[in-house]
């Protein structure tokens, strides 16, 4: 889980084989490889990789490839303050999520989208996304979508509803919900986000414990991954808290 440079180069050396270079496995490859930039830091090279994956889905005509490549260019384009650049790439993105009639991935474009809106002005229209969205994910667990879209969620309430009370009691759902699922990445991400929560509600010990309990986890030792550098961050920030 932790050896991400590793798993790049492998990317990479199976993307380079001209035996695939042209066909549908090349696509999970692309994205695999968008995924691994993110988490090594290489955000320079996202930009590429996102509008390769695009060109690729468009020509095999595969929807959901072609929609997570215009959320995750959007995403990146949003990081980057290009903000119009980023609503082209939502807008033109949306349509083959709705395709796909997946709801929770529908919710997660939705969230996305709903971020873009709010900083460019539209919040009254982003909170209506952002409500569409928690709707189609209330219910359930559904995977690394539906953990990431309920932290988006919270990060909107909290920092354009003022939604606190809210914010922690739906992060915490999320966070069970994916802990009882063992999904770790996303439990590690949760939980990152929860002790955020309790830190700025005054809750330093709770928030130092979620993260110590996660941090802990064996299959995280030697862990090189972004993630986990981060919530190592956030501890340590939190240790002489009060």
């Amino acid at each position: 889980m932790g050896d991400y440079e590793s798993a790049f180069a492998l990317v990479k050396d199976i993307e380079n084989n001209s035996s695939i270079r042209n066909n549908r496995h090349h696509l999970g490859y692309t994205l695999a490889r968008l995924s691994i930039l993110h988490q090594i830091g290489k955000t320079q090279d996202c930009e590429t990789i996102a509008r390769q994956a695009i060109e690729l889905g468009e020509t095999h005509k595969l929807t959901m490839t072609s929609g997570f490549a215009h959320s995750a260019l959007g995403a990146w384009l949003l990081n980057e303050g290009r903000l119009d650049e980023s609503m082209e790439s939502f807008e033109a993105g949306l349509p083959y999520f709705e395709q796909s009639n997946t709801g929770v991935f529908i919710a997660y474009y939705k969230c996305h989208y709903a971020h873009c809106l709010a900083k460019s002005g539209r919040v009254s229209q982003a909170t209506d996304e952002i409500e569409s969205a928690y709707s189609m994910i209330k219910n359930g667990f559904d995977g690394w979508a539906y953990a990431d879209a309920f932290r988006m969620i919270v990060d909107f309430e909290y920092h354009y509803l003022n939604r606190k009370a809210r914010c922690i009691a739906r992060l915490e759902s999320a966070y069970h919900a994916a802990s009882a699922k063992g999904a770790l990445l996303w439990t590690l991400r949760l939980s990152r986000s929860l002790a955020r929560m309790y830190s700025q509600v005054g809750e330093h010990d709770r928030a130092r414990g979620i993260l110590e309990n996660e941090l802990k986890h064996p299959a995280l030792k030697d862990c090189k991954m972004k993630d986990y550098q981060e919530s190592i961050e956030l501890y340590d920030s939190l240790i002489n808290a009060k």
